[in-house]
């Protein structure tokens, strides 16, 4: 609708969106070993388990929630 009511502002929207976004430094802050964090989850990997589990349930049960209602 917005393509063909107003195309000048589809284009202003297209060309705020053409940027780039470097991931490589991200990537290298989340590869790095933070001992305070690994310590925590180390004492206590059931707990932090759990969660995990939890949490790749729940997005599972969203997903096949959100295929049979199309």
């Amino acid at each position: 609708v917005i393509l063909v009511c107003r195309p000048e502002k589809m284009q202003q929207i297209e060309r705020r969106m053409d940027t780039w976004f470097a991931t490589q430094p991200m990537l290298e802050k989340l590869d790095r070993s933070y001992p305070s964090v690994d310590t925590l989850v180390y004492r206590r990997p059931i707990i932090f388990g759990a969660v995990g589990l939890f949490t790749s349930v729940f997005l599972t049960f969203l997903a096949v929630n959100n295929l049979i209602h199309l």
